[in-house]
């Protein structure tokens, strides 16, 4: 098999967290966390509405890049940054 440069697998650093009642830890797909392998080719994130989809791919990108704040703006920002990288 061809090794392939991605992110592999997470693991929450349960140690680390004082209270799974605040928010984020409280998220069920994040209270329920402990290692999560990726498959090398694709991988999907699929629940309900608020079970921390969302939340556990911020949690990804602000730990494994350096892009998180371009990401934040650009969410917070949708237009104007459409507008910018559509610019000629």
């Amino acid at each position: 098999m061809e090794h392939k440069p991605y992110l592999r697998k997470i693991k929450l650093r349960r140690e680390d967290i004082e209270d799974f009642n605040i928010y984020p830890f409280g998220i069920s797909g994040i209270k329920g966390l402990d290692t999560l392998q990726f498959h090398p080719d694709v991988t999907f994130f699929v629940g309900e509405n608020g079970t921390g989809k969302s939340t556990l791919i911020e949690a990804i990108l602000y730990e494994e890049t350096d892009h998180y704040s371009v990401t934040r703006e650009f969410l917070n920002n949708r237009e104007e940054m459409l507008r910018i990288l559509m610019e000629p």
